[in-house]
């Protein structure tokens, strides 16, 4: 689902306030995990100093505490570069209440992949700490970080 913010997105489905230009996934059920595919170049280890930081990939993520006080889902990112690795898996919710200072920043180390071209997924899965309900996850930015 995509949410411009110039629409309101229905009752019990929108994330925590704050955002717009949002995309949102839910799964199909609880065995069909939904995706999203992203593929982008990821930075190039610098030439003149060691890095201190490996690349990184951010999301601001929110779960969708309109829908059930027990909405969450499980988050799940993979990096293909022409083998796939699950590089991270994280639960997002449940917030008690709606509230903008429940969007969180996840981040993704992307060692190994720099100077490389790679598909990212984002998927959004069933689990968490509890069981299905509304298992959605909400992005509002996502960015590769250069190592540095």
């Amino acid at each position: 689902m995509w949410a411009s913010g110039k629409e309101p997105v229905p009752d019990g489905e929108a994330p925590n306030p704050g955002a717009f230009g949002m995309l949102g996934l839910h799964p199909v059920n609880p065995s069909r995990p939904s995706t999203a595919y992203w593929k982008v170049s990821v930075p190039a280890l610098p030439t003149t100093a060691p890095a201190r930081r490996p690349a990184r990939l951010r999301l601001r993520v929110s779960s969708t505490p309109g829908a059930s006080p027990k909405a969450d889902g499980l988050l799940r990112i993979g990096a293909f570069d022409g083998k796939l690795t699950w590089i991270a898996s994280e639960v997002v919710g449940p917030d008690a209440a709606p509230d903008p200072k429940n969007w969180r920043w996840v981040e993704v180390d992307l060692t190994g992949y720099e100077g490389n071209e790679i598909l990212i997924l984002i998927q959004a899965a069933s689990g968490g700490r509890t069981s299905w309900h509304w298992e959605a996850i909400w992005i509002d930015e996502m960015e590769i970080k250069a190592a540095r």
